[in-house]
């Protein structure tokens, strides 16, 4: 079994890790989140990302990955992009996720503050996020 028929995205919810690569060639671009820290290598050189620095959103073939940011507002511009994946918000919270055209739903985060979910792809799709109320005990 060739390493070619690996996924190119693996989320492991379990642990809060997330590993993207734009395709499997020697010149491919990679990205990792685990323990909070974000990292890229492309173009040969490997670069640790502060969300900060860089409030972009990063597209790697069907995916994206998104900083968190309070509100959290974003328009997604890639027709390939199917997978959503917004970094750097509170462990095992739930979240209200707003997808143009689409009816409001909850989602929760992972042990590493992954938020993630699919779209159908389509232009210049407006993307909403915000902590879920929370419910008393009852």
């Amino acid at each position: 079994l060739s390493y070619y028929h690996v996924p190119l995205a693996y989320h492991n919810e379990t642990f809060g890790r997330l590993f993207l690569r734009s395709s499997w060639n020697e010149d491919a671009t990679w990205l990792g989140y685990f323990d909070g820290e974000l990292q890229l290598f492309e173009n040969g050189e490997p670069k640790i990302v502060k969300p900060q620095a860089s409030p972009e959103l990063i597209y790697l073939r069907d995916a994206a990955v998104v900083f968190s940011q309070n509100p959290s507002r974003f328009t997604i511009d890639n027709l390939e992009t199917k997978l959503i994946f917004i970094i750097g918000l509170k462990p095992n919270q739930g979240y209200d996720v707003e997808v143009d055209d689409e009816e409001m739903r909850e989602e929760k985060t992972d042990s590493g503050g992954i938020l993630w979910f699919t779209i159908w792809p389509r232009s210049g799709l407006g993307v909403r996020i915000r902590p879920a109320p929370t419910q008393p005990p009852g």
